[in-house]
Order: structure tokens, then C-alpha cells, then sequence
């Protein structure tokens, strides 16, 4: 709660410097983080997470997929696992154009099996969640980063660095490799307890005294 306290506070320092925010990429970005987040339906979540993620990349007209790839990559991943984040912000980023153009969500997905498709479109929709947060929060708390999102000019100076230069800058501010492909949900569409990562469960029971069981029935989950 402080970390939120704090950071809530870094944006709005810098929200009241700018006299007309809504001209401002940066700002335009994080609203439309901010109304994903409040969506119900995960192909409007994406949707907004990777226009989102887009305001950040600042990319160049005709080069928006290809860049939206490249320049995520920078961020989303450590350098050792960059194809493995590659394909899932390419991924992540055809389901966004097919669920602008009134298309299935999933159409994009066809190499894989029918039954998998559901699993691995919300598989994408968190991680492009957890890019997205992370990386509002990577430059809302962090002044250095922040001042190549004050302007476009700035923006557009920021990404023709060579790459190192820009991981260094922006740092792996989560790792979009490391979350689990969930295929099996509670009744209420929440991961199942066998899906949660390895010591979640552990960590609970420490830290209820090994009353976690009750404590999770009484949440709603099936312990």
C-alpha cells in the first residue's frame, strides 16, 4: 500500500506539470491502461493494454507491429529469454488488431489446437497486463526515465538509442516469461489452486499458521 501511495503521488507530481495533459502521449497511455484495467471481457482488456504499451513505443507509421515487437522486447523480458517474449508481444499484438477490426479475439491463434486457443488468449491478456502496469509504474516512480515521456520529440529520441542503452535505461521492469499458461479455472474463472505458481500455496499457510484452508474457502476458492 505504500509502494501504491508513493507512486500514486509520483503522478500526480507530474501530472500537474503539464497544463493540458490530454496533449501529452505519456498521459493518453495510462488512461487507456487505467479504463482496460476496468474491463470484463479479456478481449477488451488486451485491447487496451497493448494500445497502452503502444503510447510508450512511440512507433513509426507503417512500422507499429514490427516496433510494438522489437521495443516491448527491451523491457519485457531479460535479454537471455527476448524470443520467447518476442512471440508472445507479437501474438499479443495481432489479437489487438483483430479485436479493433470486430474480429474473434483468438482468429490470430490458429497454430495452435482448437481446445488450446481460449487458454493462450488469456494467457497473452496477462502478460500484456503485468507489461503494462509495470511499466506505467517503472516511469511514473523513476525521474530519470521519466523525462524521455515528456514530449514526442523526446520520445522519438529515446528509441532511435541502441538497445542496450534503452534496456539500461528502462531496466526488465517485469519478466512477461515467467507467467504460467493456466488451463484449469475455479468456478468463479480463477486460476485453480493447482495452477498457482510453486510456494504461493506454501507461503499462505506460513503466513496464516496453517489455517490457509479455511481462510480459502471462506474467499470462495475450492481448497
Amino acid at each position: 500500500l505504500a509502494a501504491a501511495a508513493d507512486l500514486a503521488q509520483a503522478k500526480a507530481s507530474l501530472l500537474a506539470g503539464f497544463q493540458d495533459a490530454r496533449k501529452v502521449r505519456v498521459f493518453r497511455g495510462w488512461w487507456a491502461l487505467t479504463a482496460a484495467l476496468q474491463q470484463f471481457y479479456a478481449s477488451d482488456r488486451i485491447h487496451g493494454f497493448v494500445r497502452a504499451l503502444e503510447a510508450l513505443i512511440y512507433p513509426e507509421i507503417a512500422k507499429t507491429e514490427k516496433q510494438f515487437v522489437h521495443r516491448c522486447s527491451l523491457f519485457a523480458a531479460p535479454s537471455t529469454e527476448k524470443e520467447t517474449a518476442r512471440q508472445a508481444l507479437e501474438e499479443a499484438y495481432k489479437m489487438r488488431c483483430d479485436v479493433e477490426h470486430v474480429h474473434d479475439w483468438d482468429r490470430s491463434l490458429t497454430k495452435y489446437p482448437v481446445a488450446e486457443r481460449e487458454d493462450i488468449a488469456y494467457w497473452r491478456t496477462r502478460q500484456m497486463e503485468s507489461l503494462a502496469c509495470s511499466a506505467y509504474a517503472k516511469i511514473f516512480a523513476d525521474n530519470a526515465l521519466q523525462r524521455h515521456f515528456y514530449a514526442d520529440a523526446a520520445l522519438d529520441q529515446f528509441w532511435r538509442r541502441p538497445e542496450d542503452e534503452v534496456r539500461v535505461a528502462f531496466g526488465c521492469v517485469c519478466d512477461i516469461t515467467k507467467l504460467k499458461l493456466v488451463r484449469k479455472y475455479d468456478g468463479w474463472g480463477r486460476a485453480d489452486f493447482s495452477e498457482w505458481p510453486k510456494g504461493w500455496r506454501e507461503t499462505l499457510e506460513r503466513r496464516h499458521e496453517g489455517h490457509a484452508n479455511s481462510t480459502f474457502q471462506a474467499l470462495g476458492f475450492n481448497a
